[in-house]
């Protein structure tokens, strides 16, 4: 059913009732890096968190690049190895380009949400949709839409 919504966490089974809850989603990135720009998600706040970080044979300073700008707010977060930012995707946001060495890694996970994955999980519940059409409107979805100022 629709108004519920179960997550298994490692055999302990946790389910949410009667909640707008869309799938769970994300994205991860490598060496990710883009201008200026602002977006539509399905969530008003975005959590991305930096898992890895490395430069050569050791952690990657932020001095090599990759760093996180809030442009409104004048914030520069200077990437580190396990750090989490939350930011409102719809503020004008980038990454900054990183060293061009080919020694440099860094993997963000982005808990992005697409504004139709509630929708999409609706119709497949309601048997409007098979299984394989909902798994590959998801996997396909290009839906990141930049917003027009």
């Amino acid at each position: 059913p629709v108004d519920r919504y179960t997550v298994d966490m490692g055999g302990l089974k946790h389910t949410f009732w009667r909640q707008p809850f869309a799938l769970p989603s994300g994205q991860t990135a490598i060496n990710y890096a883009r201008y200026m720009h602002n977006e539509k998600n399905g969530t008003i706040y975005l959590p991305i968190w930096t898992t890895s970080r490395l430069y050569g044979n050791g952690t990657a300073s932020f001095e090599v690049g990759a760093n996180f700008y809030i442009a409104q707010y004048h914030i520069r977060v200077q990437q580190a190895v396990d750090s989490c930012i939350i930011f409102r995707p719809k503020d004008i946001h980038g990454t900054s380009l990183m060293a061009n060495s080919g020694c440099f890694e860094q993997i963000v996970l982005s808990f992005a949400i697409s504004n139709r994955l509630e929708s999409i999980w609706k119709k497949y519940h309601e048997g409007l949709i098979s299984k394989k059409e909902m798994d590959d409107i998801v996997v396909n979805d290009q839906e990141v839409e930049e917003i027009e100022e």
